[in-house]
């Protein structure tokens, strides 16, 4: 049996909760839900959420949709193999409307119908898309050129947020949707966790099934920001494969060693390897006249490179020796 700890696990897992685990927010987050809030709310139309795989788009939308004021009614789909027709009816279903009728035409005239009367009282309506990357150009042309802004149309009756990998970018630029001109006003990219951001990203998690916020010490966390790259999906993976036992007792302890087994049992590779603690001190001397390394005549502390080894006692000691002010001082004794 294993520990799920970030996924929604079954409620016989130990003691992990049946709900889904609590969203971990930071500046980056919050940023990116205040901007996407910001373009619905002043009815922008069109809106994009960049991400690569893994990194928290779905569960971004899903807060977003807690986030938004009651006169914002969320639509949402996830199915990127939908088509036109299946768009129109779910807005009509979500508007209390039932239309079982196979001509698309009739349905966006209802729907138009219907989102101008929301409009007029106030309400906004959103249809959030994510795999949006991989919707198929009959469906995403006809959703552009009928809702998605320009002089000539109705002024955003519909606010569409496209949630996808890069990609989606690529596909907007196409050709075939080059005359519409999606111009998209609100586009937020999604980054990696920063290091301080996944110690406190697990430690939301941990809390959530009881588990000691230490499990991990600082040379584990370094092996998971290595591995992971910051991506809370890999984070997720490498945690959760860390923690199974064989048995199926809890893990109270988990190492830098039990990390990189996890990784590379997942076919990772660390992305970003940790600094490691111990220095190689041995390293050559630089000479005065060597362009690369120029001292000023008083200057004793000059480090080389700015890098760790540079750092170590013995080099200062090594570029003490060097200054042409501590020859003469040496000379005259």
């Amino acid at each position: 049996m294993s520990r799920n700890l970030f996924e929604s696990p079954p409620p016989s897992s130990f003691n992990s909760v049946s709900e889904p685990p609590p969203f971990h927010n930071n500046l980056h987050y919050q940023e990116v839900l205040a901007t996407l809030r910001y373009g619905i709310i002043a009815r922008k139309g069109l809106i994009l959420l960049i991400g690569d795989a893994g990194m928290g788009k779905t569960t971004l939308l899903d807060q977003l949709t807690r986030e938004l004021d009651t006169n914002v009614a969320c639509i949402f789909e996830s199915d990127p193999d939908v088509n036109f027709t299946d768009l129109l009816r779910l807005v009509l279903d979500n508007s209390e409307i039932t239309d079982n009728s196979p001509d698309s035409l009739s349905m966006l005239q209802r729907c138009k119908v219907i989102l101008r009367s929301q409009l007029a009282t106030g309400r906004i309506v959103s249809l959030m898309i994510d795999n949006a990357e991989r919707l198929r150009y009959e469906t995403l042309e006809p959703l552009l050129h009928n809702f998605s802004s320009a002089p000539d149309r109705d002024e955003n009756l519909l606010q569409i947020v496209l949630a996808g990998r890069p990609e989606l970018r690529d596909k907007l630029a196409q050709a075939r949707l080059h005359l519409l001109e999606p111009r998209a006003e609100i586009v937020s990219q999604l980054q990696p966790l920063r290091d301080q951001d996944i110690a406190a990203y697990l430690e939301t998690r941990l809390r959530a099934v009881n588990l000691p916020e230490e499990i991990f010490n600082s040379a584990a966390m370094d092996q998971i920001a290595a591995y992971s790259g910051g991506n809370p999906h890999l984070i997720n993976a490498i945690t959760n494969r860390a923690v199974q036992v064989s048995d199926g007792s809890p893990v109270t302890h988990v190492t830098a060693e039990m990390v990189a087994h996890a990784a590379r049992s997942l076919d990772l590779s660390d992305t970003r390897r940790p600094v490691k603690e111990a220095v190689n001190q041995n390293f050559e001397i630089p000479n005065e006249r060597d362009g690369r390394f120029p001292l000023a005549e008083d200057d004793t502390t000059e480090v080389v490179g700015r890098t760790g080894a540079s750092r170590s006692k013995g080099y200062s000691r090594c570029v003490d020796c060097t200054s042409p002010r501590r020859r003469r001082r040496m000379a005259a004794k």
